[in-house]
């Protein structure tokens, strides 16, 4: 029994691994891309449009990882996959309480730097 916890918790802590790995992988290869552009390019984007984007498609590749792994709690443990969707509703209504908050913090934070 305990044998199997050790081997759950490193295979869990592999599949993390893995995942950083992959999304460094893929920023790395994003940034040689982009530096191999031509100077026009970064002229005619505007400012942030680039840093947007690539958060936007590493939280495309981490939501495709997270159905992953819920597809595959369903198959392994249909009962417990039911009961964390059961709990999405709580956790929604927390993320949007301190989300609103941290908006509010970072906000305030960067009217504090501001010259006006």
């Amino acid at each position: 029994m305990r044998s199997t916890v050790i081997v759950f918790q490193f295979r869990v802590l592999w599949v993390l691994e893995l995942g950083e790995v992959v999304i460094h992988d893929l920023r790395g290869a994003m940034l040689t891309h982009l530096l191999a552009q031509p100077l026009g390019f970064f002229q005619r984007q505007r400012v942030g449009t680039v840093g947007v984007k690539d958060v936007a498609f590493v939280g495309t590749v981490q939501l495709g990882s997270m159905i992953g792994a819920a597809l595959i709690m369903l198959f392994y443990d249909a009962q417990l996959f039911f009961v964390l969707c059961g709990l999405l509703p709580l956790l929604a209504a927390i993320i949007r309480h301190f989300r609103g908050r941290m908006l509010e913090a970072y906000r305030a934070s960067q009217e504090s730097f501001s010259f006006g």
